[in-house]
């Protein structure tokens, strides 16, 4: 009941609450009350999608613009910015592409809503134990970069590969000519 009281000073208006209900609603039972609310209308109106994202992005924001006008940020403020978004749009994704899925998913907008707030603000630590738990452990060369001039080396070894194997089996020479054209285009003959 404490940090309710504390939660409950936080906002001038409860305090006017109190005193035109002369005591009778209290401060602490009003943030009960807000919060019930807030959870009635994310689960049972679809308005509750939208209310929840906002509520979950606007304390990051406000951490990542705070972050931005920082001029030596700390590693961890930016490391948990950039695991937020990363997050924030993956959920994002979701929504936009499987939204006939997550629809089936019971109580999928308050739990989305919960995972938010806790990864949001940087004092509960979960872009800490996300990065810990799951994304130290992505291995490298899924998220490493080739110059382009690698990958179009590697693109043409493909390239390579493929025809070879395709003339082992037996093509027809139309096809032949025309990935030898993509591997060695024309003017090109210093490899024949």
């Amino acid at each position: 009941m404490e940090s309710l009281k504390k939660l409950a000073v936080k906002f001038p208006v409860l305090a006017q609450l109190e005193s035109k209900t002369q005591g009778k609603m209290k401060q602490e039972y009003s943030v009960v009350v807000a919060i019930s609310l807030v959870v009635i209308i994310i689960l049972s109106t679809p308005i509750g999608g939208i209310l929840g994202s906002l509520c979950a992005v606007l304390v990051p924001m406000k951490e990542t613009l705070t972050l931005l006008k920082q001029v030596n940020p700390k590693k961890e403020e930016f490391r948990h910015a950039v695991i937020f978004w990363l997050f924030f749009s993956f959920l994002l994704f979701l929504d936009a592409y499987l939204a006939f899925l997550l629809a089936m998913i019971p109580l999928y907008t308050i739990l989305r809503f919960i995972f938010l707030l806790w990864i949001g603000p940087c004092k509960f630590g979960g872009t800490a134990f996300l990065y810990e738990n799951i994304l130290a452990k992505i291995p490298e060369k899924f998220y490493s970069y080739d110059t382009p001039e690698d990958a179009i080396k590697s693109a043409a070894k493909v390239a390579k590969d493929a025809f070879n194997s395709t003339a082992k089996n037996g093509t027809s020479k139309i096809q032949e000519e025309g990935v030898k054209k993509v591997i060695r285009p024309e003017g090109d003959k210093k490899n024949e």
